[in-house]
């Protein structure tokens, strides 16, 4: 952004992703989107982002877990027309195996945050935003799955809500790479910016560890 950034008033990259004002959230790391193929793109990820939650935690920087919660989406009109549009219906057929679907592919630690959600957006109908604005969040670092669809959603909204957004291009998947990257771009463009996690990790490394504020 340079002196353009500065003329304005915006913040630098440095600036933005302060661990004193930033909060990790990591989207639906479930056993229903990230396990069975281990070979898939979004199975693939758990590991990077389980290392980089270990180095986050280092550095006090709040982190919250979101969950998708497969019944509520199921049963809601728009959430089942889509599973059936899509060639999904024989999910709806079945709710005996919701709970281990649901169940999170990391195991949270006990400062860790975690919030459920309804649909795509961690944002609608939810506590998170009023929770990250009340402990001074400014920036939110998202992880997870699916790039295309939740990530993005939650990213958009964040950015609705007045947060400044970082994408952690290695540590977020897709079922199709194409739509990864296209969603990458889009948010980049849009709704706020996408690195490399080591970019992160590096720059909070210079900053030095500070108060825990979450």
């Amino acid at each position: 952004m340079g002196k353009m950034g500065k003329l304005f008033g915006c913040p630098t990259f440095k600036e933005k992703i302060s661990a004193k004002h930033s909060a990790v959230i990591v989207v639906d790391i479930q056993n229903i989107f990230c396990s069975g193929n281990q070979k898939s793109l979004t199975s693939q990820v758990v590991l990077p982002i389980e290392r980089f939650l270990s180095k986050v935690r280092d550095f006090k920087v709040p982190l919250i877990f979101i969950k998708q919660d497969i019944a509520a989406f199921k049963n809601s009109p728009t959430g089942r027309e889509i599973l059936v549009r899509n060639g999904k219906a024989s999910l709806l057929k079945d709710d005996s195996k919701d709970k281990l679907a649901g169940e999170l592919c990391i195991k949270p630690q006990p400062h860790d945050k975690i919030l459920t959600k309804t649909t795509y957006s961690a944002f609608f109908k939810t506590s998170l935003s009023k929770n990250l604005h009340k402990a001074g969040i400014k920036t939110i670092i998202a992880t997870g799955v699916a790039t295309n669809v939740c990530v993005e959603t939650t990213v958009r909204d964040a950015f609705m809500h007045g947060f400044y957004c970082i994408v952690l291009k290695d540590l977020v998947a897709s079922y199709d790479e194409r739509l990864h990257e296209s969603a990458l771009e889009n948010i980049n463009t849009n709704f706020g910016e996408v690195c490399h996690s080591m970019e992160i990790l590096s720059e909070w490394e210079k900053e030095g560890r500070h108060k825990k504020v979450f």
